[in-house]
Parts: structure tokens; sequence; C-alpha cells
């Protein structure tokens, strides 16, 4: 996968916090390709597991369109799907890493009570914020 100069930059970036505290964020206007990051970032590691939540259908839909064939080791979900999860389902997932797509409304008041269970959940996972 080619990356454009601006994500190039971000993703040399956020693999030094990936490593050292687990968490990173990359905060790009709209339609400057952030997804590729996390595309890139499942393309260097294609043993881990990947959740990649997104904040509706529509996202989530056509991010698993785009990434189904190459990834297979990702699941899609919304915010709103990860709070009707079951405490057994959300054990299922075991995501090396957590992709938060437009993470800013991780925030929302109804959102935030599933992303907190999952994040305590899975404290050792790499955490990636788009937004």
């Amino acid at each position: 996968m080619e990356l454009y100069p601006h994500n190039q930059a971000a993703y040399a970036a956020l693999l030094p916090m990936l490593k050292t505290c687990r968490r990173a964020a990359v905060i790009h206007p709209t339609g400057t390709g952030k997804s590729f990051l996390a595309f890139q970032l499942m393309e260097e590691h294609p043993a881990a597991s990947f959740l990649w939540l997104s904040p509706n259908d529509y996202i989530a839909e056509n991010q698993r369109r785009n990434a189904e064939r190459e990834f297979p080791n990702a699941v899609f979900m919304t915010y709103p799907g990860l709070l009707r999860l079951s405490e057994a389902k959300m054990g299922e997932l075991c995501p090396d890493c957590i992709i938060l797509d437009e993470f800013h409304r991780c925030g929302a008041y109804c959102w935030s009570t599933g992303v907190e269970r999952l994040l305590n959940r899975y404290p050792g996972a790499w955490v990636l914020g788009l937004s």
C-alpha cells in the first residue's frame, strides 16, 4: 500500500505511540485518507486481529467492502452495535487492535459506555483513533 506524503508522516508518527503507550490518534480533514493508515497497520500486522468501529452502518459497510478481501482478520461494527453486545459476545472479539473511526464521537453519552467497556476489557490492545 502506498500512502500519500501527509499520511506517511502521520503513520511514521503513530507507530512509536502505539509501541510505547498503545494508543495513538490521527486528526486530519475529511477525505484525506485516514482509513488508509489503519489499512497500512493491518497490512503490516497480518497475524493480528482488528476491530474497526464506525458511527453508522453506511461507514462500517464501506470500510468492510474496502477491506474484507485483503484483511480477513478484521471485524467491522458500529458504536451502537458495540453498545448492544452482551458480555459473552464482547468476550469473543479479542482484538489486538481497536480502530475508532471518527473517534471524536466516542464521547457521546450513549456510545461512550460501550467504548469504555471494550477498552477496559482489552487493556492490552492497541487503540488507533481516526478523526
